[in-house]
């Protein structure tokens, strides 16, 4: 089962970033000093902004969304201490964002008995995203944010928000 992630925004318009070329950071209301009941919730402008990312028309939103072949597919990991590791085929954008943000508690590490981490290879994933899933905007995001990450952690928490914020961008505009 996919986790669906929806977004409050209502117009392609909305979703297009000023800097497509330089991410934009994540600022919330709250940040900008408005009042309100809500001010740790980000406005609709400012989570299509998130991320940065080149807007793609309806087609190439739900091309970008599709599942991909079986040769198409990126091999990534789970390994465990105790069972060792469990390699998975994953064909698909947000199947990738399942896997390192929903399908482990603590984005990539869970805990306890069951105690496992989400692994897969940079280079391989960026390299996955921009060929077979075809999303350049994303693959180039996710290169400039590698090169300040001093941790495989620090790669998880990247990779599982950045994969999150573009898919809920591609499914918004998709429905358009």
């Amino acid at each position: 089962m996919i986790h669906e992630v929806t977004c409050a925004v209502t117009s392609k318009s909305q979703c297009q970033s000023n800097e497509a070329e330089k991410p934009a950071p994540i600022v919330t209301a709250a940040e900008k000093g408005s009042s309100g009941g809500a001010s740790s919730l980000a406005s609709p402008e400012e989570l299509a902004n998130l991320g940065g990312f080149d807007v793609p028309s309806a087609d190439e939103a739900r091309h970008l969304m599709r599942e991909l072949d079986w040769g198409d597919h990126l091999d990534v990991m789970d390994l465990n201490a105790a069972a060792g590791e469990s390699w998975l085929h994953l064909y698909a954008l947000n199947e990738a964002a399942k896997f390192f943000r929903y399908g482990t508690a603590g984005l990539g590490f869970k805990t306890g008995g069951s105690g496992s981490v989400s692994f897969a290879d940079q280079d391989r994933l960026v390299a996955w995203i921009e060929t077979k899933i075809g999303d350049v905007s994303l693959a180039k995001a996710l290169r400039a944010r590698f090169e300040k990450a001093s941790s495989y952690h620090d790669v998880l928490l990247i990779v599982s928000r950045l994969i999150d914020l573009r898919c809920m961008q591609l499914a918004l505009i998709a429905e358009e």
